[in-house]
């Protein structure tokens, strides 16, 4: 059985990385919309990295200020 704690990071896991796929699948979208094709660049992939680095610290964060603060 698994705990609230493994529970809660396979959901965050989850959201995380649907969140990515549809974000990743708009841009797509645009590109293809805006250029008439999908343009590979290593902009793009440099930028996906940091959204993704700060979206996680985010939620970490998040989680960890609750722990310490509670709802009231």
């Amino acid at each position: 059985m698994k705990s609230q704690k493994d529970r809660q990071l396979e959901e965050a896991m989850r959201l995380y990385f649907s969140a990515f796929v549809a974000i990743g699948l708009l841009w797509m979208g645009l590109e293809r919309l805006i250029y008439g094709e999908v343009q590979p660049r290593l902009v793009d992939d440099l930028i996906s990295l940091a959204w993704s680095a700060m979206a996680w610290c985010a939620y970490y964060l998040g989680r960890e200020h609750e722990k310490r603060v509670p709802r009231t």
